[in-house]
């Protein structure tokens, strides 16, 4: 189903440019090989390399750094139409760019103009390693910590990561640990180091239900030596910045990823029942009144799901401005570790549990009407039903996201304050 006007939100001539371009690569590659990344659970290296040639690896890195500049509303119709054809290739990107704003705000000058250049102007890809072993997707608490090295200028770090989407692909990983072992939970250090460092090893090959293609194993990093210009701030530096830079990005794609394969599930199931024509009656599935109605439910999930994006995609646009103007003036981090009413954060959350929750919902009722079509092997609601499941219970998984909304709402404080 294509969008009427009125749905979309103002852009410039540029952001056009970008979105049609995104399209054109999705119809021209990431649609033809969207099976065989899932059939065959392998990256999507084709995919992801004419992304990357066409600068699209820079979508939110401001022009002053070589990029595109382009703001959250964008960045999340590009997820979205990506990941309406391949959730795999979506979620990588949606990674990748979460590093992004981090390291324009919390990098060093030479840091972002020497060992971080290629990663700003998209000709390297990230992975963020944050979940780990010990406390699930209570990506709030890390086990994982810093060892500074005196005299070398350098740190040892020792952490397990329970997940790296795009991992043992990618040229570069961001990894939060506590600052050092005796540290408490908000007390992190951010870490970004290329992908080959010593002492590093990417544990088991990937192969799960869905989203296949996504190299998503875990990390270990047992006395990993990284140099000090390859840590973004200072000690105590990560929990602010993860949560005002990072945490939006992520959370915003995540919900973006899983609205495309929503709306590529009603497309799918849409096509089907005005194709499938009964012999006996001569009519379409689709002029059955309980299929109308299903089709109909899809739609309005799919549209608040949209809807609700959008409300914190501007949100974030503003939110950033003003985290920026705190940083400007060295106060985002004591105002971020102080400031525990807002609810802009809680409102992330709520979106991206609202937004997993319906796509279920939406590809359950596409799998329904479709019948045993959908079932078989190789039918892109059969891969859709198995990939839209992970969004529940990436971080924070549904029941943990729904804990901390309720204490927000109650008046308990959260766990990481």
């Amino acid at each position: 189903m294509s969008n009427g006007f009125g749905d979309y939100n103002s852009r410039n001539k540029e952001d056009w440019k970008v979105i049609q371009s995104v399209r054109e690569i999705v119809g021209s590659t990431i649609k033809l090989n969207a099976e065989k990344v899932d059939r065959c659970g392998e990256y999507p290296f084709e995919n992801i390399e004419v992304l990357k040639e066409s600068g699209l690896l820079s979508l939110i890195t401001p022009k002053e750094y070589g990029g595109l500049g382009c703001g959250p509303d964008t960045f999340v119709e590009v997820i979205s139409e990506i990941a309406k054809e391949c959730p795999s290739t979506a979620l990588i990107l949606v990674m990748h760019y979460s590093v992004i704003p981090i390291l324009v705000s919390l990098g060093n000058d030479t840091q972002q103009r020497e060992e971080f250049a290629d990663i700003l102007s998209g000709k390297s890809i990230c992975a963020a390693a944050t979940s780990e072993k010990g406390s699930g997707n209570r990506v709030w608490h890390m086990d994982g910590f810093a060892k500074e090295l005196p005299g070398i200028n350098a740190y040892e770090l020792n952490a397990f990561k329970s997940f790296a989407t795009g991992s043992r692909f990618c040229d570069f990983y961001l990894v939060p640990v506590r600052d050092d072992e005796s540290s408490g939970v908000n007390e992190l250090s951010v870490f970004l180091f290329q992908s080959d460092v010593e002492g590093l090893d990417v544990i088991g090959e990937w192969n799960s239900m869905g989203l296949r293609g996504t190299s998503s194993s875990p990390l270990k990093l047992t006395g990993t030596k990284v140099d000090q210009d390859f840590k973004l701030g200072e000690n105590g530096d990560g929990y602010s910045y993860l949560t005002s830079y990072h945490l939006p990005y992520y959370l915003l794609g995540l919900a973006a990823a899983y609205l495309g394969i929503a709306k590529s599930a009603l497309a799918a199931s849409v096509e089907h029942v005005k194709a499938r024509v009964h012999t006996d009656t001569g009519a379409s599935l689709s002029s059955v009144e309980s299929v109308q109605a299903t089709v109909g439910e899809m739609y309005v999930n799919v549209q608040q799901c949209e809807s609700h994006i959008k409300k914190l995609s501007g949100m974030t646009e503003r939110a950033f401005n003003v985290f920026d103007e705190l940083n400007s003036c060295g106060l985002l981090k004591d105002v971020i570790e102080k400031t525990t009413e807002d609810s802009y954060l809680i409102d992330l959350v709520s979106m991206k549990t609202n937004v997993c929750k319906s796509a279920v919902s939406v590809v359950d009722s596409a799998f329904q009407i479709c019948g045993g079509a959908a079932y078989k092997k190789g039918h892109k609601l059969e891969r859709m039903y198995r990939d839209v499941r992970a969004g529940s219970v990436m971080a924070p998984a549904e029941d943990t996201a729904k804990v901390i909304i309720g204490k927000k709402i109650l008046g308990f404080p959260q766990e990481w304050v």
